[in-house]
């Protein structure tokens, strides 16, 4: 339990730091890389498929990321 509240305490931390006016998906990107630099895959892809109605963009970038952790 100590391990997820010390995760939670710097998810909180590193979301405290995002610019206020950034949208949902470049909240989930930033989250995204938060948790590949913890290598926690099933997290990023969690977040990734959580962004309703994503951007052409977004998918790009989502297809990048799935590239990166199913090579």
């Amino acid at each position: 339990m100590v391990r997820e509240e010390k995760l939670t305490q710097a998810l909180q931390a590193f979301e405290s730091k995002l610019p206020k006016g950034y949208s949902a998906e470049e909240k989930a990107l930033q989250r995204a890389d938060f948790f590949a630099d913890r290598q926690m895959g099933s997290d990023v892809l969690q977040v990734l498929f959580a962004v309703e109605k994503p951007s052409v963009e977004f998918v790009q970038a989502r297809q990048v990321y799935l590239k990166k952790l199913c090579p």
